[in-house]
């Protein structure tokens, strides 16, 4: 029998529970680059080890998809609209 590898994107598809620790890390990266908003803001690697099949692409993606939340999220509170309500 081949099962075929495909990474899962959303949260609703997490069955071992790994989309909060994936968001908790985007939380970091996203407060790094909001805290150095500079053009000489120093980069960051970010490395996840882990042999074939054991998740790696799809805790990438749970981190890119946490880190458009709070893009967007940020996007939509700005300081003058978080002032004025």
């Amino acid at each position: 029998m081949i099962k075929a590898d495909i990474p899962v994107e959303t949260q609703v598809q997490d069955k071992y529970g790994r989309y909060n620790t994936a968001s908790h890390s985007a939380d970091r990266i996203f407060s790094y680059f909001n805290n150095h908003k500079d053009e000489n803001c120093p980069s960051i690697v970010y490395g996840i080890q882990g042999g074939w099949g054991e998740g790696k692409t799809s805790f990438l993606n749970f981190i890119k998809n946490a880190l458009n939340e709070q893009i967007n999220l940020s996007s939509k509170f700005t300081k003058d609209s978080v002032r004025y309500r």
